[in-house]
């Protein structure tokens, strides 16, 4: 019986380190640690499994390093619809490579901002980033960034136009743009500041 425990513990620990190096993936190392397991419980069905697995994963995680390879190079290239298509796909069946996903993070977040010309299409890029990796700091700098832009935009548009319907002495028009533009953008000193103008003109023109 003690004979028996102490196998035990010995195949016990040898279950330990092999899981150990497949926790981050480093198959190599998993099967230099089956070898000798092997040697010692030649006849065990659990190493014979762990083999099978080993083998199976590698196989996959080559996969995904070649797709990340070429997902690279297509970004490289310029190919960004084609490169993401194959970071994705590494992603998707390299659950066991651990770069898979912060790979497919940078090559969003590169995408992104070859797409700062296209808005729209960056923040899909960047919300993709972010339902893979809630916390990436980078995405939320330029979701930030790509909203100031658009406020900015918005912002000229409204006082350009509040501009010309007081030449068009439509003031009261004038007002009720920079109101419902000052909803939207509560916080905007320049809206703020335009509205105040453009009421004083208004009390002005009432006494």
């Amino acid at each position: 019986r003690r004979q028996l425990g102490e196998r035990m513990a010995r195949k016990n620990d040898w279950i330990t380190q092999i899981n150990q190096a497949l926790e981050i993936a480093d198959f190599e190392e998993g099967l230099r640690l089956l070898a000798p397991a092997v040697e010692e419980f030649p006849d065990d069905n659990e190493f014979a499994e762990i083999r099978i697995y080993i083998r199976q994963h590698r196989e996959l995680a080559e996969q995904a390093e070649k797709l990340i390879r070429e997902g690279r190079r297509c970004l490289d290239e310029g190919e960004i619809a084609r490169g993401l298509e194959k970071l994705r796909a590494a992603y998707e069946i390299g659950s066991k490579v651990k770069r898979a996903k912060p790979e497919l993070v940078e090559g969003l977040l590169r995408a992104a901002r070859a797409s700062q010309s296209d808005p729209p299409q960056a923040r899909v890029y960047l919300q993709e980033i972010l339902n893979l990796d809630s916390g990436n700091h980078a995405a939320t700098g330029l979701l930030r960034f790509l909203d100031d832009q658009a406020e900015y935009q918005q912002v000229d548009e409204a006082i350009s136009q509040a501009r010309q319907l007081r030449t068009n002495n439509d003031l009261s028009g004038a007002i009720s743009l920079l109101e419902r533009a000052c909803t939207e953008y509560p916080r905007n000193a320049r809206l703020r500041q335009m509205l105040r103008e453009m009421d004083a003109s208004r009390n002005e023109l009432r006494t």
